[in-house]
């Protein structure tokens, strides 16, 4: 369930296919949402029952509010299903389209509703504004987060997702890279981050933002977390993780959150 919908295979013999195969390997906005940039996965955010469950997909950037959510219904019977904005971070009256009949769909103020086919799915793409209510979270793995140096990634049993990356090693420096961190206004935010397993010393990392660079002290604990003031400005930013010292930094996650 990684990927909401499947791609367009090179060469496909599409005659031996049944015309439903066919309309999902030539549906252009399905494809769009296979091959969005950001390459982020599909993530279960709910579930009304036995084989009913929504799927998510954040596309462009994390921070912007468009998703591709899949109603999957794998029982015998039709079903109502239902996605609500607030599963998805977002503020009330969002927007959606239907990506099977390419049609924009009314919705509640709250959510979405349909009636889902047995064994069936309905695929939708969301636009909507974020609340910020819960930040927006970064896990230390994932793929579009770029490392250098000796960053490299390690299994953690304590991490929010069974992962860290741990920075530095013998003093050798090691760096976590975020960029397409694109935000509706300027000012202040907070960059929180979270880490694991560091020793018992107290250590610096140093925070670049657009190139503005500072420093934030660590208390090594075995589970802790550090809170940066940082500036974004309107449109996209990148924000550079970096640490250098005997022991690696294990990072956890990174939470980014507008301060009001």
């Amino acid at each position: 369930m990684g990927d909401l919908a499947p791609p367009l295979l090179a060469g496909a013999d599409l005659t031996h296919m049944n015309s439903r195969a066919v309309e999902i390997y030539l549906n252009r906005e399905v494809l769009a949402v296979n091959q969005d940039a950001l390459g982020a996965g599909a993530e279960r955010i709910a579930s009304a029952g036995p084989g009913l469950e929504v799927w998510a997909k954040v596309l462009g950037s994390r921070t912007s509010g468009e998703y591709a959510v899949l109603l999957l219904n794998s029982m015998e019977q039709p079903n109502r299903m239902e996605v609500h904005w607030t599963d998805l971070d977002l503020l009330p009256d969002a927007r959606v389209r239907d990506l099977w009949s390419h049609k924009d769909v009314s919705t509640a103020s709250d959510s979405y509703q349909a009636v889902v086919p047995a064994h069936g799915a309905v695929l939708l793409r969301v636009s909507g504004t974020r609340s910020w209510e819960h930040g927006v979270v970064y896990e230390a793995e994932w793929p579009g987060i770029e490392r250098a140096g000796v960053a490299a990634l390690f299994g953690c049993g304590e991490c929010s997702r069974g992962y860290a990356v741990g920075l530095a090693d013998k003093n050798r420096p090691g760096s976590l890279h975020i960029s397409n961190i694109v935000v509706p206004m300027a000012g202040l935010y907070t960059l929180r981050v979270q880490y694991v397993r560091n020793g018992i010393a107290d250590e610096e990392i140093g925070i670049d933002v657009n190139g503005v660079k500072t420093k934030a002290l660590a208390l090594m604990r075995s589970w802790n977390w550090v809170d940066v003031p940082i500036t974004l400005q309107a449109g996209e930013n990148d924000i550079t993780l970096s640490y250098k010292g005997e022991q690696p930094f294990y990072v956890d996650n990174m939470t980014l959150l507008r301060r009001r």
